[in-house]
This record gives C-alpha cells, structure tokens and sequence, in this order.
C-alpha cells in the first residue's frame, strides 16, 4: 500500500491516487489535519505502528511507501479551550506522527529533507553553489540594509521567506515607501530581490529521473512580477541539458526526490533561479503543456515500492 500524506481535498494527491489505482496498486490519502482529534495513531517497538482512520485500520507495516505530499498540522479537538493545553496536545501529537514516520519507513520526500529544503536562504544558497544564475538578492529586516539595497537596484520585488499554503502573498514590487517605518521593518525580514526582465517565466518539475518543464512567455517583461496572479499560457520547453544537470544536483544536495522550480529566461537564454517548492502544484502543466507529471509521480511512487516483510 502507498500512503499519501496530504489534505483531503488536495487535488494533485487525488489525481495521483487514481492513476496508482489505475497501475493496480492499493493508495490511501491521510490528511494529518485528523489526527488526533478523529484518528487515532498507536506505535510500540516490537509491533510497529497503526492508524485508525474512522471505522478503517491501517497497520504501517503493510504500507510500502509514503508521499509527502503537504502535512498538515494536528488538529485538537475543539472541547479543549485552554490554549496552553491545546499547544500541549498539538505539539505532543506533532511529536508522535513525525517520529512514526521517520522510524524506517520509505519516504518521497522525507519530512525533515523537505522542511530543510523550504528554507529560501538555503535554496538561493545551494543553487549559487552548483552554478546556476540568482538574482541580486539581501534577506534582511533591517531598514538602512534595505534602503540601500534599493538604491542600488531600484527595480526590485518583494518576497516571503515562507508559504504556509494557507496564507498566501504574492511578489510584488518594491519601493522605498515600503520602508519609510524602520521600526515596522524590523518586525519581520524580508527577501528583497532584483527583478529579473524575462523572455518568459519557467517551471520545472522534476520526479524522481524524469524533467517536465515549461515556460509562459513574458511579452510585458515586467509586469504581474508573480507568474500565479495570471497562470495560464504555459508551452512545453526543452531544458539545456545543464540547466537540468543543475536543478538535480539542486535537489541531491537537499536530500528530495521531486520538487517543482521557478526560473526566469533571459534575453540572452540564461536560466535564473527564483525558488523550489518542494511539493509545488503541477496539475496546471498537464492542462496547459499536455507534460505527464502526475502518471510520472505515480509510476515513481509505484516504482519505488518495496514489498513488506
């Protein structure tokens, strides 16, 4: 059995759940929003561990794969109402789902893997490192820092250094009227990068061997910086074989099996470097650019699943 951790009404692990089906492999989503307030989860040493989802029992010994698909935080149930008890229950349960499925079982991609890789420092930082182009970039909360990052690249756009999938704000330009409080500044650091003129945004999927990509022309270069406010449009697009080499000595370093990447081509056919989700949405590729990404991360996971002892 392939187990899919992910929201219930998460579209990518239904769609990928149906094509394991349709392989003729047995798949179950679990959305870790349940737990612990409707499912229950037990583990001991010598019997490993099960869940109990509703009337269903599921003993994790009989799942041969889990993908990481998007977890969710424990979800307390709601007759407790003092809030230090509630952290008290949620981190506990936090604590017992992670150390269950960290405790041996085979993952795509491994949970501690993919919260170190969602670091947008680390990410800029790897990619630089293997020889991909970034763009000028200063993560800072402080005001003068900003201001004078501004001051030399004046075309600049801001980010957040983190998406919850809940909250989501989008890039935007910058200007110096952003930073007019240095005391408001200060309350959180931000990515602050220059922009990078484009012939068209890029996204590449990359799961497991297997490099999916496609790219939305850019006629107005610059403007609707954050390609999500208007994705539609998308063609395929052959990577040189460099930019791929790249992207999956990307994802080596950081211990991830798929991920999904924002670049920018250039005029001059450079492929800057923006970010990677390490579970970004893909579904929009096979609507636009007809790419098989789903089928391929179904064929991954069932390809990687070992038989239980």
């Amino acid at each position: 059995m392939i187990l899919v951790v992910a929201p219930e009404d998460d579209l990518h692990a239904c769609v990928v759940r149906d094509r394991l089906v349709a392989r003729g492999a047995e798949c179950t989503i679990w959305d870790s929003a349940r737990f612990p307030w409707r499912d229950r989860l037990s583990w001991s040493p010598g019997d490993g561990a099960a869940v109990r989802l509703g009337q269903t029992e599921i003993a994790l010994s009989d799942v041969s794969r889990i993908w990481w698909r998007r977890s969710r935080q424990p979800a307390v149930n709601p007759v407790v109402e003092d809030a230090q008890v509630r952290r008290f229950c949620a981190g506990e349960a936090r604590e017992l789902f992670r150390g269950v499925v960290l405790a041996g079982l085979p993952v795509t991609n491994d949970p501690s893997a993919e919260q170190r890789a969602d670091s947008k420092v680390l990410q800029l930082a790897v990619a630089a490192r293997v020889g991909l182009p970034v763009p000028p970039t200063v993560v800072s909360n402080d005001c003068d820092r900003l201001r004078a990052f501004l001051e030399e690249h004046p075309r600049s756009v801001i980010k957040t250094l983190r998406c919850d999938y809940v909250t989501s704000i989008p890039t935007r330009i910058v200007g110096q009227e952003d930073l007019s409080d240095p005391t408001a500044v200060s309350l959180a650091p931000m990515i602050v990068q220059e922009l990078v003129t484009c012939e068209a945004d890029v996204r590449v999927c990359i799961v497991g061997e297997r490099v999916f990509a496609a790219a939305m022309r850019r006629p107005d270069r610059n403007e609707n910086v954050d390609w999500r406010l208007s994705a539609s449009g998308w063609e395929q697009l052959t990577l040189p074989d460099t930019v791929s080499r790249r992207l999956r000595q990307v994802l080596d370093t950081l211990g991830l099996e798929t991920g999904s990447f924002d670049l920018r081509l250039t005029s001059d056919r450079r492929y800057v470097f923006l970010e990677l989700n390490p579970s970004g949405q893909f579904l929009f590729l096979e609507v636009d650019a007809d790419l098989p990404v789903s089928e391929a991360m179904a064929a991954h996971l069932d390809a990687a699943v070992i038989e239980p002892a």
